[in-house]
């Protein structure tokens, strides 16, 4: 259906030019209705209208006959235009994106297309001229020295070959201009021609305007350059202006990049210190300002050894405000890597840190299972049967015990500890004995084992809660405040289900602030899992959210790139060559095109689609467009297939042969030696190549 209204489009033209009386009579009658029938000009789109601007400018993008018209040179790639017959809408090739497109070569484009000059390849590269190497740099035509050479033309070299102008063809052509040719270099804007042109804005002209520039917005704008917004439109490096740029180098661009050493070369070079350099000077890892490394002070704490530093301890640090505002570098400062932070000892963050130990922080310091009186953890003394080893036995044998008071007050541990595991009791077990013996415990013996609640152990037991034990009590994961937890009221958008909550949907919320300052929580909470928040859908804030499409806002839905109509994207036909993967497409094979009017108005989606990406537009072959295409070879097009400077007949030129003295080295020769020849009858009809044919450079004859 695309391709046939993009057909009846191509020749609406004729249409216009055939109906024009009809049509003005019938436009003028329902211009001056009084009624409220719909008419073309009353600015209204109608299902007979493919557009309605209100007929203001014929020539604009909507015709006072309300079709829509598509001009070459609007920066957009229309129906029925393509690479061949619109390249400045239609060309995918960007010279300077780091890919060599089948359009680009190291003449055209070197930044993209580099190569090492190899004489004799076929190839006249950067470096070569026809002195150094006539076999690949024959003295060729020069575009731009003001003739039209053979093998120049309007297309390769419109500075020497351009056409005549033509007044009408859409194209404001050199020697035109709006006096000469008013319908080709209008100066009235034409508001809806997809450009927002000088005198238009987003109020007279919103079609085209839909956002002003913004300099420093990340996108170069119409209206904006390198000179009057650098930050959206940095000057590309070009190799070969005499100036070593940002992202060249002597590997890249050695033209521009010999000079000596420069700041950004990855090298503290003589001359260049942490000030005036600090991209090479500063280790890596260095986290302080830049101007503290090596400035006389040892700095502490900033991600790397400061050379300023006697040694790495935290007594040599003369400053440590990376780690602490207060000046205590000892406190705040690892002991023996100075350019680490510690963090003071907290009782209650689950580490045992120095100063802490099992009597004065029992939570962080004591092992999990320990039964005895916390301030023998760790004591001195080896105290066994308390359920956990203690860290001042030598082992875990019975012969290492101190103390096995847990087991019994009697000092001959041997008779009551375990043999092999010290911290284990042997004697029989007696529930009701006031003692919590080894084998009992809460479960089986509550009247000897209490539950004693521990802060920290990870059970969230009788007596604790969410507000006094909030590390044992809060989920994994909660991340609102722990007194909210179970007490009493739904609090949503908190990580976890609020135990509180009746279920798991936004309308079971009592409270909904860790999403939003309001109390409108069905609104930011999520429908079905209302312990995650949503943000309510924002068109223009670069994400395609639930309720917005392509149509309603493309801004965020459709990807960059897409340059065909906004509508196709997504709309269940796999639509190709539009700049990017169409989401309807299966894969990115031209044979899961639907449509590829942006490629060719023939629907022959296979010819004029690249086969494995099909969101590019491919040319047909052409002899004599200077490309090899496929199908093409040095027989059927030597124009195109065979190299610069090649003087036998073009069928010899990769027909599987190696041949000779044909002043340009074959593809089919495994290498340019003589010994590689199969014929060398350029040279001499003899059998012999190896005595008439150049040893080292098979295409020259001796």
């Amino acid at each position: 259906m695309k391709s046939f209204m993009f057909t009846l489009l191509k020749s609406r033209t004729a249409i216009v030019s055939l109906f024009a009386v009809a049509l003005l009579s019938f436009t003028a009658c329902d211009d001056t209705s009084s009624g409220t029938d719909p008419y073309c000009g009353d600015g209204i789109v109608d299902p007979d209208e493919e557009c309605d601007d209100g007929n203001a400018i014929d020539g604009d993008s909507c015709s006072n006959l309300c079709l829509v018209n598509y001009v070459c040179g609007d920066n957009y790639c229309d129906p029925g235009e393509n690479v061949a017959n619109c390249p400045q809408d239609c060309s995918t090739s960007t010279c300077g994106d780091g890919n060599c497109d089948d359009n680009e070569n190291s003449t055209t484009c070197p930044d993209d297309c580099p190569v090492t000059p190899v004489c004799g390849d076929g190839t006249c590269d950067e470096g070569e001229d026809s002195t150094n190497c006539p076999a690949d740099c024959p003295v060729a035509p020069v575009c731009g020295d003001g003739t039209c050479d053979e093998g120049e033309d309007s297309t390769n070299c419109p500075a020497d070959c351009a056409t005549t102008p033509v007044c009408g063809d859409g194209t404001c052509d050199a020697g035109e201009d709006a006096t000469s040719c008013p319908a080709d270099c209008a100066t009235t804007p034409v508001c809806g021609d997809g450009t927002c042109d000088a005198g238009e804005d987003v109020t007279s002209c919103p079609a085209d305007c839909t956002t002003p520039p913004v300099c420093g917005d990340g996108t170069c704008d119409a209206g904006e350059d390198s000179t009057s917004c650098p930050a959206d439109c940095p000057v590309a490096p070009v190799c070969g202006d005499g100036t070593c740029d940002a992202g060249e180098d002597s590997t890249s661009c050695p033209a521009d990049c010999t000079l000596p050493p420069y700041c950004g070369d990855g090298t503290c070079d003589a001359g260049e210190d942490v000030t005036s350099c600090p991209d090479d000077c500063l280790p890596t890892g260095w986290t302080c300002d830049a101007s503290w490394y090596g400035d006389g002070d040892c700095d502490c704490g900033c991600g790397v050894l400061d050379s300023d530093c006697a040694d790495s301890t935290d007594a040599a640090c003369d400053y440590c405000f990376a780690c602490t505002a207060s000046g205590d570098c000892s406190t705040y400062v690892n002991d023996t890597e100075n350019w680490l932070c510690d963090v003071p000892s907290s009782c209650g963050n689950g580490t045992c840190d120095a100063g802490e130990d099992g009597l004065s922080c029992p939570g962080d310091c004591l092992p999990t299972g320990w039964t005895c009186y916390a301030g023998f953890y760790g004591d001195g003394d080896c105290d066994c049967g308390c359920g956990v080893l203690d860290s001042d036995c030598a082992d875990s044998a019975d012969t290492s015990c101190v103390y096995c008071d847990a087991c019994s007050p009697t000092t001959t541990c041997e008779a009551v500890v375990n043999d092999t595991q010290n911290w284990l009791c042997e004697v029989p077990a007696v529930c009701g004995d006031g003692t919590c013996d080894a084998g009992e415990d809460s479960t089986s013996c509550p009247a000897d084992c209490p539950v004693v609640p521990v802060c920290g152990d990870g059970t969230c037991d009788a007596g604790e809660d969410s507000t006094s034990c909030p590390e044992d009590c809060v989920p994994t994961g909660w991340t609102c405040t722990a007194s909210w937890y179970g007490d009493g009221d739904c609090d949503c958008g908190c990580g976890v289900l609020d135990t509180d909550c009746a279920d798991s949907a936004d309308t079971s919320c009592d409270y909904c602030g860790a999403c939003t300052s309001d109390s409108d929580c069905i609104t930011y909470v999520n429908d079905t899992q209302n312990w995650l928040c949503e943000v309510p859908a924002v068109c223009g804030d670069g994400t395609c959210d639930a309720g917005e499409d392509s149509t309603s806002c493309p801004e965020d839905c459709v990807p960059a790139g897409w340059t065909c109509p906004i509508g196709w994207y997504g709309d269940s036909a796999c639509d190709c060559g539009c700049g990017g993967l169409d989401t309807d497409c299966t894969d990115s094979a031209d044979t899961s095109c639907d449509y590829c009017d942006a490629c060719t108005g023939s629907g022959d989606c296979t010819t004029y689609v690249n086969d494995t990406e099909n969101w590019l537009c491919e040319a047909p072959a052409t002899c004599g467009n200077g490309t090899c295409d496929a199908g093409e070879d040095g027989a059927s097009c030597p124009v195109d297939c065979v190299p610069t400077g090649w003087i036998c007949p073009g069928a010899w030129y990769g027909d599987t042969a190696c041949d000779c003295g044909c002043g340009a080295l074959d593809s089919d020769c495994a290498d340019s030696a003589d010994t590689s020849c199969d014929y060398c009858d350029a040279c001499s009809p003899t059998t012999t190549c190896e005595a008439v044919v150049n040893d080292t450079q098979n295409w020259i004859c001796e």
